[in-house]
Formats: structure tokens, sequence, C-alpha cells
């Protein structure tokens, strides 16, 4: 997993450079107005998690392009899953327009994985044996056998606003789920 998502933020991260680098050759010539997005596929392979297949997405609202390169609205939805049952499931929302005054920033995230690491319950009192989970030795039990399933759900809500000047508020409200 660490593997595709390196490749991944390697592939961002180009795409964002040529990006910025054709934005900085143009940028006083081309003002976005409406409605644009762009679009990464995503694909992998791990033997511990399997094929990871995806794709990422960011959806900008310029209105009528009186505020680039500001935005009205950004929406980022990102969606990765692999073939041993783990991955990422996410929607970011931020907007200065949808309360008027207040910025508002949204994150919805579902991370199901079935591989997690567990030594156990107690910390340092915990029995550890890594004979146990390594594949040829001779007292291998399984290469789960310090692994367990875990379901992480976040969902957060952060507003932020102006009082007077540069005196300015937030706040905000998390819930997450293990």
């Amino acid at each position: 997993m660490k593997k595709t998502h390196r490749i991944l933020i390697l592939l961002l991260s180009c795409a964002v450079t040529i990006q910025a680098a054709a934005a900085d050759k143009d940028s006083t010539a081309v003002i976005k107005k409406g409605w644009t997005f762009g679009a990464l596929p995503s694909i992998g392979y791990n033997s511990d998690l399997g094929f990871q297949y995806g794709a990422l997405a960011e959806v900008y609202n310029y209105g009528d392009g009186s505020i680039f390169p500001q935005y009205k609205h950004l929406m980022y939805v990102e969606v990765n899953y692999t073939t041993k049952r783990s991955g990422l499931f996410r929607f970011f929302y931020d907007s200065k327009y949808l309360i008027p005054g207040v910025r508002v920033t949204l994150d919805l995230s579902y991370v199901p994985e079935a591989m997690a690491d567990f030594l156990g319950f107690n910390g340092y009192r915990s029995v550890y044996n890594p004979v146990w989970g390594k594949t040829g030795e001779t007292g291998y039990l399984s290469r789960a056998f310090y692994k367990m399933k875990k379901d992480f759900f976040r969902a957060t809500a952060d507003f932020q606003g102006t009082i007077a000047g540069n005196l300015s508020w937030n706040a905000g409200l998390g819930v997450f789920n293990y």
C-alpha cells in the first residue's frame, strides 16, 4: 500500500508541477469560469494488500471568473480499494461561499483495512514473538497472527470567519469511529 501511495503521490505531484508550469506561462491570458475538474486513475500491486485500483478527482467552481484564481467551491473525491479488502474512500469540500462570511470545510473518510497491525492489549506486558508471524520459521503460525480487521470512519466539519480586521474565529466538529 505504501508503494502504491508513493506512486500515486509521484504521479499527482508531476501533474501538479506540469499544471503549475502551464499556469505560470499563461496565467493572465486564461481566466477560468464555471466548473472545471481533473481526474487521475490509480492502480498498483502489493503482496500483502493485493491488486489496488481506484481514482481521484478534484472539481472546482470558479463562478463567473471574477475571483480567479480563487475558487467558489472545491470538491475532492478519492476512491481506492484492494483485492484483499483494504481501501480509502474520501470526500472533501471547501468553500467560502456556501454560508456567506464563513469558510466551510467538510471531510468524510472511510478506511477499511483487513490486515492492520495488532500486537495485543496491555502494551509492554503483551507477549510478542516475531517467529509466529514469519513465513518459513519453525514456530510459524500465520502471517496474519499479529494482524486484525479495522474499519476507520472520520467526519469533520470546520468553520472559519472574520470578527474584525485580522481577528478571526474558527470552530469545528469531528467524529471518529474505529
